[in-house]
């Protein structure tokens, strides 16, 4: 036991020390796992910040597009008005040339005075063309202004365009710089995860020499085990055999008393009276057949009972009366038995006849509701009726499904109401009461079945409760309860079909 506490106090120590070790490597694992996340967490942002730079990228190809595309149109507008400049100028040269035609011609008819007429249509003719050119002067002057307004737009635009570059450059810049920061902080990570995973290889080689020693200590501890085991066993069997030596000891203590009682009373002799006869018994066995002989003998004389002739009078006396009350008793059970069945047969009877009632009406009562199809109740047991499981089987127009529970809440409520008006067709009731039987029904079938509660009110009153409109549409009195004060319900009567009779409405 000593050794054993020694060893399970080392254990404990190893435990305490793999424990600790256990932690530290855990520790390192967790730091492990942190700079490995702060890695991905790292790559993530620096492959953000690369779709984000191939984002900018790609709005810079696109203004550099766009710039390329102005560039042409200026160079485009440039050349168109470098085209009206030159037909400006040849117009200026042909209104000069025409100007100085016209003041030659002036000349002469100054000079020569002849040909007026010739002259003046002439004349007219170079008029006309004179204004023919200017009025082109004019246009070709609108069409150089809007030219000019078209470069100076695509100078504003080009402007813009390049201050837009200048910001999406500087965005690049700053962009590039944080990759750069991120590549760094990236590479950090990775420097400090290869120390990480360094101290974590380090930690582990701790943690398993310190398993190493563990197994051994658990080897040891395992072999002082099953040598305390062995002891134990020992112990335990040493144990069982004293147990066994005692139980031995505690019965023949038991038989010598018994013995010693069994003297006393059999032989009324005490012990040292049975030494003082010194009998001695040289053959058990024999002993115990004669004494087995010679109390079989004892027991058939029997003891003397002077009162047994008055004893078997009276259990006579009583064995005739209780043998007639049996009889009369099992009589009682024939006839009840008799009466039981004559009863079964007769409920047997009517109930299947009042079942095959309901079920002609319940067909008719399923068509009515279901606008068609079939609706029957079967018994599983018709040779016992009573005790039989009762299976509905419906099949509603346009479905092939049979059984009820396949169906809706709806089909089995309306089946349900289907089979209930059914039993009130066979057997009235004086009035029945209705609890909300229609939620479950759409508006079309509420109406359906409140037509039907009003066909049947020529037997049966009801009292529906509910809050459906086609409900209360067939109601003759309607009821409601209204609370205009707090804490103070008041009771509402609608006389309906008085109502309506007196509007005309019926």
């Amino acid at each position: 036991n000593s050794e054993a506490e020694a060893l399970e106090k080392k254990l404990s120590e190893a435990e305490e020390i793999y424990r600790a070790a256990l932690g530290e490597a855990n520790k390192a694992a967790a730091d492990l796992q942190g700079a490995d996340a702060d890695l991905r967490n790292a790559n993530e942002e620096l492959i953000r910040a690369q779709g984000d730079g191939r984002i900018i990228e790609d709005k810079l190809s696109s203004l550099n597009a766009q710039k390329d595309s102005m560039l042409r149109e200026k160079e485009n507008a440039s050349g168109r008005i470098a085209l009206f400049e030159e037909a400006q100028k040849r117009a200026e040269a042909d209104a000069q040339r025409v100007q100085l035609e016209i003041e030659k011609t002036e000349g002469e008819l100054t000079a020569l005075n002849a040909g007026a007429t010739e002259l003046l249509s002439l004349r007219e003719q170079i008029r006309s063309r004179s204004e023919e050119i200017n009025l082109e002067l004019v246009t070709v002057a609108k069409d150089t202004e809007a030219a000019k307004r078209s470069i100076e737009e695509l100078e504003l635009r080009k402007s813009t365009q390049s201050n837009r570059v200048k910001s999406i450059n500087s965005e690049i810049s700053l962009i590039e710089e944080q990759s750069e920061l991120l590549k760094k902080s990236v590479e950090d990570a990775k420097r400090e995860a290869q120390e990480l995973r360094a101290k974590a290889a380090e930690t582990e080689e701790a943690v398993n020499a310190l398993i190493n020693a563990r197994n051994e200590l658990e080897k040891s501890m395992a072999q002082m085990n099953t040598a305390e085991r062995e002891k134990t066993h020992e112990r335990e069997k040493l144990s069982s055999e004293l147990v066994r030596l005692e139980e031995r000891k505690n019965n023949m203590q038991r038989e010598y008393e018994e013995l010693i009682n069994m003297l006393f009373e059999q032989y009324e002799l005490t012990k040292a009276q049975a030494e003082e006869l010194g009998i001695v018994i040289e053959d058990m066995a024999e002993a115990k057949r004669r004494l087995t002989e010679i109390k079989g003998a004892i027991r058939k004389l029997g003891s003397i009972n002077v009162g047994a002739i008055e004893e078997y009078k009276e259990v006579s006396e009583r064995y005739e009366f209780l043998k007639e009350q049996i009889g009369d008793v099992e009589k009682s059970k024939s006839e009840l038995q008799n009466i039981i069945s004559d009863l079964t047969a007769s409920m047997s009877e009517r109930f299947l006849v009042q079942f095959n009632k309901i079920n002609e009406q319940f067909k008719l009562s399923f068509a009515d509701f279901f606008g068609g199809g079939r609706g029957e109740i079967i018994l599983e047991n018709p040779d016992d009726c009573l005790e039989s499981p009762i299976e509905i089987k419906i099949q509603p127009p346009g479905k092939s499904v049979q059984n009820i529970n396949l169906f809706s809440g709806g089909e089995k409520s309306l089946a349900a109401m289907a089979l209930l008006f059914s039993v009130l067709k066979v057997t009235p009731s004086p009035f029945c009461i209705y609890d909300e039987v229609e939620a479950a029904l759409d508006d079309v079938n509420v109406e359906r079945f409140a037509k039907y509660m009003r066909k049947m009110t020529d037997k049966t009153q009801f009292i529906s409760i509910t809050h459906r409109r086609g409900t209360m549409e067939e109601a003759d009195v309607l009821y409601g309860v209204t609370m205009q004060e707090k804490g103070v319900s008041k009771l509402l009567e609608l006389q309906s079909a008085e109502l309506a009779q007196k509007m005309g409405l019926e």
